[in-house]
């Protein structure tokens, strides 16, 4: 007995002694390209700074002690953090085809593997082709109807609280107005999901975004820290996104797609993304990475019903919270900054001649455009975009060797005293077109930058604004007595508030 658990302990030793010897030589990454950076923690990383500190505090802290270049250790793995804006401008743009995939260290699952934002190479391109398409303003001016109506349930639900109280938590509000806008802009399905809570889609797509996120981050993290998890993971065909929200949401948009086939003259996205996929004569040969033209071949080659499931299920997936967040994040910020709030009011009385908003409108409200972009530098719904190196690449003398992975902090990015002085001061002059072409362009990427930034950024801005020309029009916000300033925010890898956001309501007394 005492030789099987000598023998035990042996093993237990040498597997920590080889472990230990990995990591090390794992950790030394940095040293043996000359890129400073913090003192990783034992198998873990930076991780633990993580949880400390979230993602925010520890990217600030990060750029203002080591530089614009960073290097951090995910556990085992190597990340390169890059801040300077024209390395950033050289890996998404003038060098994009050595920069051109994101780092995908774990197989979510083939759903999630047919989408644009975790496709690769000719995949990506084909993907990105298709999609891209439908979010271009002669597409988004015919879904302005459908946002309408969604701000319309928005500002029902409010008043509906107003007759009991005018404090109240705008977070759960927006992240309603955000699934029922989703559900009416992609499946033409209007609902109301504030006060349905028992509407099975809506269940469903909270669900996936839900388990999603999670089903996201855990596994990576437990891939970083010990590689070996990423064969189990793959041997048991791990999937990030549950079956019955696989299922459920398969069957719901191959309906909706037989039903437009039948039909047509359909309004929503999923009818647009069926026509940019019927319309184009694009191939894309994965294995070579090329494409050529088809027209007479077309036909045979759209996106089948699987990718168009995983991108509607994305698309959830990338703009539930973000939406809402931003949402949020732009009322505080005009409830703290009256003054700010009142020049919107004032161009929108001043432009809009009815209060059936139109697309034109709303691209033409040019202050509230640049309050949304300043919303966007200080609270930035993704803190942080990604590339993989696809071969070895020396930018300003900083060697990135093929298979490493790079990240860009918008969050430190946008609070950079070189970028933005007096970073912390809410300022929507900023973005007027004169300090615009002053700046370096990549001083502000709240969605990315180059081919592969965020294909539904537009689509995002547009339903911000819908809400919050609806809701200024008709109410005045200020701060609650029961929200924290500035807001304490959630150590998540998106940005939202911790618990919530409060804010006051008052109803405008006269009319626009």
């Amino acid at each position: 007995m005492e030789s099987i658990i000598s023998t035990v302990l042996i093993g237990i030793i040498i597997f920590l002694t080889l472990a230990y010897l990995y990591m090390k030589k794992a950790h030394s990454f940095f040293q043996r390209l000359d890129i400073s950076g913090p003192q990783p923690a034992p198998f873990f990383g930076i991780f633990p700074e993580y949880k400390k500190k979230g993602i925010t505090e520890l990217d600030l802290e990060l750029i203002n002690k080591y530089g614009n270049v960073v290097g951090i250790y995910h556990g085992h793995k190597p990340v390169v953090l890059v801040a300077d804006p024209e390395m950033i401008q050289d890996i998404c743009i003038t060098k994009f085809n050595k920069f051109k995939n994101r780092k995908v260290n774990l197989d979510l699952g083939p759903l999630l593997r047919k989408t644009v934002a975790l496709s690769d190479n000719g995949q990506w391109t084909f993907l990105r082709e298709h999609i891209s398409e439908v979010f271009k303003p002669n597409y988004l001016e015919q879904i302005t109807g459908k946002l309408l109506q969604s701000t319309e349930h928005l500002i029902h639900n409010i008043e509906e609280k107003l007759t009991a109280e005018n404090d109240f938590d705008f977070q759960e509000l927006c992240l309603a107005f955000s699934v029922d806008s989703l559900c009416n802009s992609l499946f033409g399905y209007n609902v109301n999901s504030y006060k349905d809570r028992e509407d099975k889609t809506v269940d469903m797509i909270k669900k996936g975004w839900m388990a999603g996120t999670a089903g996201i981050a855990r596994p990576a993290v437990a891939c970083a820290v010990c590689p070996a998890m990423t064969k189990i993971f793959s041997a048991f065909s791990y999937n990030a996104i549950p079956t019955d929200v696989r299922k459920y949401l398969t069957n719901l948009v191959t309906k909706k797609m037989k039903k437009r086939h039948t039909e047509g003259g359909r309004t929503d996205l999923l009818s647009f993304i069926m026509t940019s996929s019927r319309r184009r004569s694009i191939i894309v040969d994965s294995q070579n990475n090329t494409t050529k033209s088809a027209e007479n071949m077309a036909s045979d080659y759209r996106l089948s019903e699987t990718e168009i499931v995983a991108n509607c299920l994305f698309f959830f997936l990338a703009g539930y919270d973000t939406t809402a967040s931003t949402i949020v994040f732009t009322l505080y910020c005009l409830a703290k900054h009256p003054e700010c709030q009142d020049k919107v009011l004032s161009e929108i009385s001043n432009n809009l001649s009815s209060e059936n908003l139109s697309y034109d409108d709303i691209e033409n409200l040019q202050y509230l455009d640049m309050v949304l972009n300043e919303t966007l530098r200080i609270f930035p719904t993704y803190l942080r975009y990604g590339r993989a190196v696809g071969e070895d690449t020396v930018i300003k003398g900083i060697k990135f060797p093929k298979g490493t992975e790079i990240q860009f902090p918008i969050y430190a990015i946008h609070r950079n005293k070189d970028n933005f002085p007096n970073p912390e001061k809410f300022d929507p002059n900023r973005f007027s077109k004169e300090n615009v072409s002053k700046r370096h362009p990549m001083s502000f990427i709240p969605f990315g930058a180059g081919p592969r930034d965020c294909f539904g950024q537009s689509y995002a801005k547009l339903a911000v604004k819908f809400s919050v020309v609806s809701l200024i029009q008709k109410y005045k916000f200020s701060l609650s007595s029961k929200q924290n300033d500035p807001p304490t925010l959630a150590k998540t890898f998106y940005l939202r508030p911790e618990n919530g956001l409060w804010l006051t309501v008052d109803r405008r007394t006269a009319d626009l």
